[in-house]
């Protein structure tokens, strides 16, 4: 006689998913606002049934075993999707539920979108936000996230994210004046080949900067990285005391363009402007909380451009 097949228990599923993305029962345990003994509960309950080993425990850390990983790649995008779908059923003005797990560009997110999260968590009190700032961009291990901001110039690396463009801020060469006086005033990009420049460790790819030439096409641009910082702020305060030239945003060296403490080099090829994008993973249906914090945002940045 045949065993009866058991059903795959979906919310033990859910739990695994969450486990698996956090790599961590209690973190699990967290979002899902269960016991932790209640979430190893669920798991071992779907390893029972599936008869599979889904996770290592051994040690401190946690990791998928094969049989977890598959299970994991197949069925959390549509966990996502459920949770989308049903989003989607509310009613239009329902308040926002639930969590929100968000990652901003360290530096340049709590400066350009600092205030407009606020005004978002305030407006929407039974919302529990989630966010994180870090230098990494697409490649840096945020698939925790429902929704990251993430800065670029040129084109965005190829990725399984959507993305979807926020604001573009103008970018501007500087330097200042002492620096080119021992140096002059180059005009073309490639006299930045044999200058003293400014540059990233990580973030934007590092060397080469990157311009723009004729019908939107970008140019990649190597220069003499003299010193590389993972900092706008540092980038910002080395070209002022005359360390070498740097690429920033117009908007954060605005007033030391107008105090004279930098000047704005005029080269031959325009520098390609940063854009904040809002990247989220694939998914068919996007929640209500995602859309409208990425609507919030880019009515902060328009409000922002236009002031």
């Amino acid at each position: 006689m045949s065993q009866k097949k058991e059903r795959l228990n979906l919310n033990a599923l859910r739990v695994f998913v969450a486990v698996a993305s956090r790599q961590s029962f209690a973190a699990a345990g967290r979002m899902l606002e269960l016991p932790t003994s209640n979430v190893s509960r669920h798991v071992s309950t779907l390893e029972q049934s599936l008869g599979l080993k889904l996770l290592d425990r051994r040690g401190r850390s946690l990791r998928l075993t094969e049989a977890g990983q598959a299970l994991c790649e197949r069925f959390a995008p549509l966990l996502l999707d459920v949770e989308g779908f049903v989003d989607t059923l509310k009613p239009a003005g329902a308040a926002l539920q639930g969590s929100l797990r968000i990652s901003l560009p360290s530096e340049a997110g709590p400066y350009l979108l600092g205030p407009a999260l606020a005004d978002f968590v305030h407006q929407n009190p039974e919302l529990e936000l989630r966010c994180i700032t870090t230098l990494a961009g697409v490649e840096g291990g945020l698939e925790d996230m429902d929704l990251a901001v993430v800065v670029g110039r040129g084109d965005l690396p190829d990725t399984s994210w959507v993305a979807q463009p926020l604001a573009e801020l103008e970018s501007v060469v500087v330097a200042a004046p002492a620096l080119l006086q021992r140096y002059g005033t180059p005009t073309h990009v490639r006299e930045l080949e044999q200058l003293p420049c400014i540059t990233t460790v990580d973030v934007l790819g590092g060397a080469p900067w990157r311009f723009v030439q004729g019908r939107g096409r970008i140019w990649q641009q190597p220069v003499m990285a003299r010193v590389r910082l993972d900092s706008g702020a540092l980038a910002f305060m080395a070209a002022r005391r005359g360390t070498g030239f740097a690429i920033l945003a117009r908007q954060a060296c605005e007033q030391a363009i107008a105090a004279g403490e930098l000047v704005v080099i005029s080269l031959d090829k325009q520098p390609a402007p940063l854009r904040l994008l809002a990247i989220y993973p694939q998914r068919k249906y996007l929640p209500q909380k995602v859309k409208a914090l990425i609507a919030h945002f880019r009515q902060a940045l328009g409000a922002q451009g236009s002031a």
